[in-house]
């Protein structure tokens, strides 16, 4: 989804019926990172999504992590 929530909600009414699995890549690029992720979160606890990770998601972690999400433009606060 790379941080389109509107993607990902388009998804999930298109297949309202459906266990979804989601093959991660959910942040970078897109406008609304935090939303697509809280998305995520819901459908997987709610048992509508298997949600794995991707390479994108993966780096971030490892910039959190790292202390280096800050320098590297990977957080904007207040989103």
């Amino acid at each position: 989804m790379h941080g389109c929530l509107d993607l990902l909600n388009a998804a999930v009414e298109k297949f309202h019926d459906r266990h979804l699995v989601l093959l991660g890549d959910y942040v970078d690029r897109g406008p609304d990172d935090r939303g697509v992720l809280d998305r995520v979160r819901d459908l997987v606890e709610f048992g509508r999504a298997t949600a794995l990770m991707g390479n994108h998601d993966d780096m971030m972690i490892r910039a959190v992590l790292e202390g280096g999400a800050q320098r590297s433009g990977c957080i904007t606060v207040g989103t």
